[in-house]
C-alpha cells in the first residue's frame, strides 16, 4: 500500500539514530498492532489513567521496533485530549515505514512525520501571540516516530519527542520565523519580537544535532543570551543547562540578518 507524502508545512524525516536501524519485519508486525477505523479516537494526553489504551504518548512495540504517537509543541502538556482516527495514524506510520524503514541500506532505518505542524507555525510567526511561558494550546501538533528501541534503551531509554527536539524541524521553525520577520517594517516592535524568537531557536540548534539523554527542546532558551564576543554568553533571564555554551546559535541567526541588511534586535 502506498501512503501519500505529507502536505507542507508538515514534514517527514528519515534518520539512523545510534547507527542501528529498526528491523522492517518487526516494524511491519508493530504496524499491524495499531488501531484502525475511520472514526476519531479520543486520545488522552493530560492526566490519562494508568493503563488507558489510548493514552499519549501511545507506544507499540515488537522486537526491535517501536512506534510512538505523541503530541508535540511547547503547550502540548496542557492539552487534555485529541481526536484522531486510527486509520490516519496508520497512514502516518505507513508513510514512515515506506520512506525510512524499508531502506536501511541507504543510511535510514528510522524516522518521523508530523501532522498539523501548521498550527505551531501559525502561532509563533504572529508577533502578537504569547511566546515562551504562555504558548497557546492551539500551537500543538502531532508526531509519529519509528526507531530501534534496543539501541534507544542502550543509550538510557530517555524520552524523545522529534517535534520538540529534532534539529531539522527546529531549523524549519527558525526559517519560518525569519520569513515572518521580513514582512514587518525595520525597527518595528513586531519585527524585533520575531527576531528575538528566531535567535532563541537558533541558540538551541547546536544542542539538538545529536540525540542523547538531556537533549533540550527548541523552545527552552527564550530569551536567548545576548550577542557577545570572546565566546562567552551573558544570560538574560535564563540559566543555560549546557556547560560551556557560547553564542554560536545566536550568531547564526543574526549574522544572516546582517548579511541581508536586516539589522539585529535590541538587547
Amino acid at each position: 500500500m502506498s501512503f501519500p507524502a505529507p502536505m507542507a508545512p508538515d514534514m517527514e524525516r528519515c534518520f539512523k539514530y545510534f547507527n542501528e536501524p529498526a528491523n522492517f519485519n518487526d516494524c511491519k508486525y508493530a504496524f499491524n498492532m495499531l488501531p484502525e477505523g475511520p472514526e476519531p479516537i479520543i486520545w488522552k494526553n493530560r492526566l490519562a489513567d494508568r493503563g488507558d489504551p489510548y493514552a499519549l504518548p501511545f507506544q507499540v512495540v515488537h522486537g526491535s521496533c517501536e512506534i510512538i504517537f505523541q503530541t508535540s509543541g511547547p503547550a502540548a502538556d496542557q492539552v487534555n485530549s485529541v481526536k484522531f482516527p486510527g486509520n490516519e495514524l496508520r497512514h502516518l506510520a505507513g508513510r514512515v515505514m515506506d520512506q525510512c524503514i524499508e531502506k536501511p541500506g541507504e543510511g535510514q532505518g528510522g524516522g518521523f512525520i508530523t501532522r498539523d505542524f501548521k498550527h505551531l507555525l501559525q502561532s509563533i510567526t504572529f508577533p502578537g501571540t504569547p511566546f515562551f511561558e504562555h504558548f497557546p494550546i492551539s500551537s500543538t501538533f502531532l508526531t509519529v516516530l519509528i526507531w530501534n528501541r534496543y539501541a534507544h534503551a542502550q543509550k538510557g531509554n530517555f524520552a524523545y519527542n522529534p517535534g520538540n527536539q529534532d534539529h531539522i524541524l527546529a531549523e524549519e521553525i527558525e526559517e519560518q520565523l525569519y520569513r515572518a520577520e521580513k514582512r514587518w517594517p525595520t525597527g518595528s516592535q513586531s519585527r524585533l519580537d520575531l527576531m528575538k524568537r528566531q535567535d532563541a531557536v537558533a541558540y538551541a540548534l547546536p544542542a539538538l544535532e545529536y540525540v542523547a539523554k538531556g537533549t533540550p527542546n527548541w523552545f527552552d532558551f527564550y530569551p536567548a543570551p545576548t550577542l557577545c564576543g570572546e565566546g562567552e554568553a551573558r544570560e538574560v533571564g535564563v540559566e543555560s543547562s549546557m556547560p560551556g555554551r557560547n553564542c554560536t546559535g545566536v550568531s547564526r541567526a543574526t549574522n544572516r540578518r546582517r548579511r541581508l541588511g536586516g539589522g539585529v534586535p535590541d538587547e
